[in-house]
């Protein structure tokens, strides 16, 4: 059915990868949303939609009859399409909405940070249609790794020292393990030699806007925001106000190595470990009110959608965060994207006085008799 209401809705075939301003159109007019979703509705119930309908019943009549429970049909299939393109419309449409606003406000201000804001909603509207299909699940990802990251080893320049050049490296990781593994500083061993990670790869049509989170210490809930100044105080899912502390964060798409270390280096005897992302979230914990008794006394249960809206509650998402091996974040050149892990600030240490040591040595040879 997707395939079909693309094939009306992008009726130019000189497109080769269209975006999502393809898809949407013009969403800066006000009943953007609206307009959108009627059309969905009259294309079900106009011949196309109901031969699309009827075509993607038949695909499931394909499938062995002990398997035919895995695909839908009917008012249940054409529901789900429904609901689906209108959920990735409302949120496609609240996001450039939220954009126009952060940028007629900045205009009031800085005619420089309403052309951040510009940028940004056209860069939004910009990403490839088939990557942000694939990420919301609405068409198969085999095909598309939109959850992993990779680490581009740049070995030959095409023009003066720029470009990236012919390598036969490739390195992928799931982007749980890749955040870490491949963040900048990190080393990685391929081809009998060391590689290290300088910074953030930038591709074309990329969308990294840098936001703000804050994690609950008390139930692992992540707020997130466009605005630091529009972070919650207390925590959205229970309310907590203990160590409210906004960070900044961007989304990688993937690292580079250093033209300046094309040729990488010797294995030698060891490399550097790069340490783990040392702030990981999992799905935070529900309120009591989400959870719902079971047939043992001692059993409750509750169920996070990933794909749940906000006045449904929390959602069933992972978010992982790497703040570096000194645990202060990164700095990163706007420019060109290199970046390394910001060093935490040494603490001037007191002269201890004569009387202290002693008192000290005293503990510590207490301590050894006990033991």
């Amino acid at each position: 059915m997707l395939a079909h209401f693309l094939r009306q809705k992008i009726s130019d075939r000189d497109i080769n990868a269209p975006s999502l301003h393809h898809l949407f159109g013009d969403v800066s007019q006000k009943d953007a949303y609206r307009v959108f979703t009627d059309e969905i509705m009259q294309w079900m119930e106009a011949s196309s939609g109901k031969e699309a309908l009827l075509e993607a019943e038949a695909l499931r009549v394909r499938l062995p009859l002990e398997l035919r429970f895995i695909g839908a049909s009917g008012i249940d299939l054409a529901r789900r399409f429904r609901e689906n393109m209108q959920e990735f419309a409302e949120e496609v449409t609240s996001r450039y909405t939220r954009y126009t606003e952060l940028m007629n406000e900045a205009a009031k201000v800085s005619h420089k940070k309403a052309t951040h804001w510009e940028t940004l909603r056209d860069d939004f509207m910009g990403q490839f249609l088939v990557n942000q299909l694939s990420r919301r699940g609405l068409i198969p990802t085999y095909s598309f790794p939109v959850h992993s990251l990779s680490l581009d080893v740049i070995q030959e320049s095409r023009h003066q020292g720029r470009g990236r050049g012919n390598t036969d490296i490739a390195l992928t990781r799931d982007a749980s393990l890749g955040i870490s593994e491949y963040a900048p500083g990190a080393e990685v061993v391929a081809n009998g030699r060391i590689w290290t990670s300088y910074g953030l790869a930038h591709y074309s049509k990329t969308f990294m806007p840098e936001r703000w989170y804050v994690p609950c210490r008390q139930c692992f809930n992540v707020d997130i925001s466009d605005v630091k100044e529009e972070m919650p105080t207390v925590c959205s899912n229970c309310g907590s106000i203990e160590a409210r502390h906004s960070r900044k964060f961007i989304e990688p798409q993937g690292f580079v190595t250093s033209y300046a270390d094309c040729k990488g280096r010797d294995p030698g005897n060891s490399r550097r470990r790069i340490k783990a992302a040392d702030e990981a979230r999992l799905i935070a914990a529900p309120r009591d009110d989400a959870f719902t008794e079971t047939n043992l006394p001692f059993l409750r249960t509750a169920l996070l959608s990933s794909r749940a809206r906000e006045q449904d509650g929390l959602r069933g998402t992972l978010f992982i965060a790497n703040r570096g091996g000194y645990g202060e974040g990164y700095s990163r050149c706007p420019r060109c994207n290199f970046a390394f892990p910001i060093k935490r600030p040494e603490a001037k240490k007191k002269p201890a006085k004569a009387g202290k040591k002693i008192r000290r040595a005293m503990v510590s040879s207490f301590r050894i008799m006990i033991l």
